[in-house]
C-alpha cells in the first residue's frame, strides 16, 4: 500500500486506485479481487456458490418477518394519542 504525501489528501476512488484514511495515515491501493462472472461460472468456485445460496435462503425468513412487521405497523391504527 502506498502512502500519500503532499498537500492534498484524497479519499475515494479514481480509476482502479482507491484512496482512504486509516490509523497509519492516508493510503492508496489498487482495486483487485475476483470478478463476479468468474465466481458464477468457474468450477473452482462451486463451493462458494453453494454457500452463497445457503446464506441467501437463511435470510428469507428474516426478510419475511421484517416485511410483515412493517405491514402490520402500516395497517394498525394509532389510538390513544
Amino acid at each position: 500500500m502506498a502512502k500519500q504525501s503532499g498537500i492534498i489528501k484524497l479519499e475515494g476512488t479514481i480509476g482502479d486506485i482507491a484512496f482512504y484514511k486509516s490509523q497509519d495515515g492516508h493510503l492508496a491501493r489498487a482495486k483487485g479481487g475476483i470478478s463476479a462472472d468468474r465466481i458464477k461460472g468457474d468450477a473452482a468456485f462451486q463451493r462458494t456458490r453453494e454457500n452463497m445460496d445457503e446464506f441467501g435462503r437463511a435470510g428469507l425468513p428474516e426478510n419475511f418477518y421484517e416485511w410483515l412487521s412493517g405491514l402490520t405497523f402500516r395497517i394498525t391504527p394509532i389510538t390513544g394519542w
